[in-house]
């Protein structure tokens, strides 16, 4: 019973601190919800409040006493005139369980000053209270700080009841300072420097404040915060013992501002208040408090404190939750709209404003072991003051591009102004370099001058480049660079005629240029007819000097990075086949030189991402065993790399994209689960990647993609709900790197690739509207693209799928004409597309499906004539690809459901021969459905020739004209296949791998079985 008395008690003592720091009008129906479970403790909550009149902000938390306990000054009497020594009271501004607050005046005219006398109860022998009023007077005559409420004067009533008079602060709590006035993310941040500035001077003067909330900070109308309430502070003495501060504080304040050790009832230390502060600028930054807590339990308050991680403060702006949940507030919910508003700012901007910086800062902050956090306020200040400057923080991975990024945002002027420097000095060589021809006597002058210019424009193009480029928003620096440096370079290049060392320097140089230009694999500006006249620039020197020095191997290899760049240029510019050539040429060249690198790493990682690229190629080629075979290969290169160099990220980034690779490969040639688990590791180690250099735009590009192509895998094993999460993950990601970088071509078609997507997923769904929102962004991004950069092929092709499948959802909408109009724009372009370049089996498959949307559109017009003709076109494309790569598992599903399209247009009139264009599709899919059991598409294809199958049987039943002996045989076949196509309908409704429309066809084609059954009964009768 002792035990049950004593948590009972625990109960009551945490259930009075949280409610008195409710409103008034709040409290009651707080009590009915946390104490539905046994009413009484409510009442006895209530009787503790009564007996101490609701306690003010300046003296929350003190434990209640007795209720019977009287008080030096009765509440019931009007206390204006009374005197407290040379002090007279006007009002009372506080009551708590530890005495009360006034405000009073000086009386004796010496000075007119308003103060606040804090007087404890009279007759309280509750030694604690007594000892801790004492201590809060003690620590605050140590303090003279203007953040910290000064201690004016003190003494003892004459009844013996100890008092202070204490400076008096008229103004808001902290947060509601901070939301009345909107102030920005950075005002908050300055306003919480100055709170950080007192709690220091504390900790200084060796005292541990351990109560710091919103409540004991009020800021003045001139918006000076001022620290309040060191009722439960503590002298902290360098040389006492372990346990001497482990005074049980925690239930003392509110629970939700206390740090881990506190709730624990551990060791207290400055690190304590570290904690509390970061707790505060958590809820002055988000809206929201850092823990989820349901429950008014203690013991729930304390595991949350201890056990539960945060959100991260970017992440905990989305959330959306009731005003002051965790204290059962009524208000009106706090929603990432009403958060961004109160910070002047949107819910997006806000968002990035505290991604990465001040994410690490806060959570370092709230670290649940204290030596993980900062070492002091002050180190904690100053994070904060690094991070508004733009300067690098200790609470992030201190990384090159990291403090490189910092430095090019910081001096944004100063990078401009380096790139003039750089074009004068240009200029000044090539003066420098003529007058060396004039002047002999200044030859060696010129020729320092001219080394000095090479170096310079080496560490501008090569050393500043390689710093930013994987920053987002760094693709317009790297573009100043780049115009300058080609006029530097093609002046530089006709003096470099005799000299092959700086020969190879320009070669280099205008490799780096191309990559800028237009070289899809990197963030780019958009131009691959510059990016193309670049590189053969470079290919020109390059192959000149490989024949000239055939034994020098950097030669060599410098020669095949070119070749591996312009095969970048070339496949986005719609010449597959010379892309494929280019490749090859590259890659020999590397696998030839693979045993004298063996032990260079660089080299091996560069062996690795050609041989994937060229895999990449023979893929969009057709020819899926060669690709399968590269990937594989530069699979088994990347895991030596990640072997011999663990920490090295660069052997995990191309295993990622190796094994990613294989999963495609294998999606194609029907093996769903292989794809499905080459593809989530892949994503596995993208995610690892981007997590430990959150500021690199290329890990965060690849992990995009690795959420791309799993959705694709998923959404083929008839996972729609996962495969949709994958995409819209993706979407995330390339927006976030849109956003940061607008000039990068390649963001702008990565974002549009995710909204295709998604789209695709909505149309599986029937969701037309949610299709035709995702598919309309992806074109005008698209046609923005095509418009920059009419030479690149892929960016037409782009916008030529875009036209297509958004064509296509306004034909399901209802809008046929406008429909037609761009699904006929969508052909004509892939068409030209493709006898410019008709190697590209990807772009002739496309082509088929875009056949097949207008064959269908027409067919629903009522124009059944040009229909059949667009349905048979798509079926000629799709046989041509399944002749060239049988083991195409893709390819052989699309022709079979080509053969069911135009077996159901051909139907009307020729229900015969429709009938063989399903047994064609039965017998394609039927195979592909055993060999590739994980791929539900397939199965769905099955099932629908089938139940299409099983009509064309029972309609030439039907025919009264036939034989009896015919009508049987048809009624019968009929039956087989209505069973046939009922089973598998049902098995795939069973495993959830149905969605939209298709959710109708178990129970359509058992009705149409059941049908098919009695007109066969009611025939054999006969």
């Amino acid at each position: 019973t002792g035990s049950m008395n004593a948590e009972r008690w625990q109960r009551i003592d945490t259930l009075f601190h949280t409610v008195v720091e409710l409103p008034p009008d709040e409290r009651r129906a707080y009590l009915a919800h946390a104490c539905a479970d046994d009413p009484s403790l409510g009442t006895e909550v209530e009787h503790l409040i009564s007996a101490s009149e609701h306690a003010g902000s300046f003296i929350e938390g003190s434990p209640p006493l007795d209720a019977s306990t009287p008080l030096e000054l009765d509440p019931a009497e009007p206390v204006a005139g009374r005197r407290i020594g040379a002090y007279e009271l006007i009002r009372e501004i506080g009551r708590g369980g530890m005495g009360a607050v006034y405000l009073a005046a000086r009386a004796d005219d010496e000075f007119l000053k308003r103060v606040a006398i804090k007087l404890v109860q009279a007759g309280a022998d509750h030694e604690a209270i007594v000892r801790r009023f004492r201590n809060e007077r003690q620590i605050l005559a140590c303090l003279d700080h203007p953040n910290i409420a000064r201690l004016l004067d003190g003494g003892t009533t004459e009844s013996g009841s100890p008092y202070f008079v204490m400076e008096y602060i008229e103004g808001q709590p902290l947060k509601q300072y901070c939301d009345s006035r909107k102030l920005s993310t950075v005002e908050r941040l300055r306003l919480f420097q100055t709170v950080c500035s007192a709690v220091h001077y504390a900790h200084q003067n060796l005292i541990v404040h351990r109560d710091i909330k919103p409540g004991n900070i009020l800021i003045t109308a001139d918006g000076v915060p001022k620290l309040l309430d060191f009722g439960i502070a503590k002298l902290v003495s360098p040389t006492a013992p372990p346990g001497e501060h482990s005074e049980r504080t925690a239930q003392l304040m509110i629970p939700e501002y206390a740090s881990p050790e506190q709730a624990r009832y551990e060791p207290i230390t400055t690190a304590t208040d570290i904690y509390s502060l970061g707790v505060l600028l958590y809820e002055l930054l988000t809206g929201h408090r850092p823990y989820h807590i349901t429950s008014s339990s203690p013991v729930a308050i304390v595991q949350a404190i201890c056990e539960q991680e945060p959100d991260k403060p970017s992440v905990a702006i989305s959330r959306t939750e009731p005003s002051n949940a965790s204290a059962g507030g009524r208000a009106e919910p706090v929603t990432p709209d009403t958060v961004s508003q109160a910070r002047s700012s949107e819910p997006h901007k806000l968002r990035r404003e505290l991604q990465g910086d001040l994410d690490n800062i806060v959570l370092k902050a709230m670290q649940k072991e204290p030596q993980r956090r900062y070492g002091s306020v002050e180190q904690f200040s100053e994070d904060i003051r690094r991070c508004l400057e733009g300067r690098p923080v200790i609470a992030r991975k201190d990384t090159l591009a990291y403090r490189a990024g910092k430095f090019i945002r910081r001096n944004k002027a100063g990078v401009a102004a380096a790139a003039l420097v750089f074009v004068a000095v240009a200029l000044g060589a090539a003066a420098t370099l003529w007058e060396a021809r004039v002047a002999i006597e200044q030859r060696a002058r010129a020729e320092r001058r001219f080394n000095d210019v090479r170096k310079l424009a080496n560490s501008f193009l090569f050393e500043f480049d390689d710093a930013i480029i994987n920053l987002p928003g760094s693709t317009p620096a790297r573009a100043l660079v780049v115009k300058r440096a080609l006029e530097y370079l093609d002046s530089l290049a006709r003096e470099a005629q005799q000299d092959r060392s700086l020969q190879r320097e320009v070669a280099t140089a205008y490799d780096k240029v191309g990559e800028v230009q237009g070289d899809p694999m990197y963030p780019n500006l958009g131009d691959s007819h510059g990016a193309s006249a670049t590189l053969n620039k470079a290919l020109a020197i390059r192959e000149v000097l490989s024949r000239a020095e055939p034994e020098n191997l950097d030669v060599r290899r410098e020669l095949a990075d070119t070749y591996a760049d312009i095969s970048d240029v070339l496949a986005f510019s719609g010449d597959t086949a010379s892309a494929v050539q280019a490749s090859g040429k590259a890659l020999k060249i590397y696998e030839g030189l693979a045993d004298r690198f063996a032990n260079n790493a660089k080299f091996q990682e560069d062996l690795v991402g050609n041989t994937y690229q060229h895999a990449s190629l023979l893929r969009k080629s057709g020819d899926l065993d060669g690709s399968l075979a590269k990937y594989t290969r530069a699979a088994e290169l990347s895991r030596r790399l990640v072997a011999a160099n663990p920490s090295d990220p660069g052997g995990k980034i191309h295993l990622a994209t190796s094994i990613d690779g294989v999963g495609g490969i294998l999606q194609e040639k029907g093996d769903t689960r292989g794809a499905l688990e080459n593809r989530r590791q892949a994503l596995a180690i993208r995610e690892e990647l981007a997590s430990d250099d959150a500021n690199n735009a290329h890990y965060r590009r690849q992990l995009g993609f690795a959420h791309h192509n799993l959705g694709l895998s998923l959404a083929e094993a008839g996972d729609v709900t996962q495969a949709l999460s994958q995409f819209r993950e993706e979407l995330s990601l390339f927006e976030s790197l849109r956003a940061a970088d607008p000039k990068d071509a390649q963001a702008r078609r990565n974002l549009s690739l995710a909204h295709k997507q998604i789209g695709d997923v909505l149309m599986r769904t029937s969701d037309w509207n949610g299709a035709l929102d995702h598919y309309a962004k992806a074109l005008a991004i698209d046609r923005e693209s095509a418009a920059a950069d009419p030479a690149n092929a892929q960016a037409l092709q782009d916008q030529s799928l875009s036209e297509g499948k958004y064509g296509f959802v306004l034909a399901k909408l209802g809008k046929a004409g406008e429909a037609l109009a761009i699904l006929r724009k969508g052909v004509s372009s892939q068409e030209l597309l493709l006898s410019k370049d008709p190697n590209d089996d990807l772009l002739r498959g496309f082509l088929a499906n875009s056949y097949t949307r207008l064959a269908q559109c027409l067919w629903e017009s009522q124009d059944t004539k040009a229909a059949l003709d667009y349905y048979r076109r798509a079926l000629e494309a799709r046989q041509s690809l399944y002749v060239k790569s049988p083991g195409n598992t893709a390819n052989r599903s699309a022709l079979a459901e080509c053969y069911v399209n135009l077996g159901k247009a051909v139907s009307p009139g020729n229900p015969k021969e429709a009938l063989d264009d399903h047994r064609k599709a039965i017998e394609l899919l039927e195979t592909l459905t055993a060999t590739d059991v994980n791929n539900a598409q397939h199965r769905i294809r099955l099932a629908n020739a089938l139940t299409n199958a099983a009509r064309l049987h029972a309609r030439l039943a039907s025919l009264a004209n036939e034989p009896l002996q015919f009508q049987r045989e048809q009624w019968s076949k009929a039956s087989s296949f209505f069973q046939r196509s009922r089973d598998l309908w049902l098995a795939l409704e069973q495993g959830g791998k149905l969605v939209g429309g298709d959710r109708q066809w178990p129970r359509v084609v058992t009705r149409e079985l059941a049908a098919c059954e009695s007109s066969r009964a009611r025939l054999n009768k006969e």
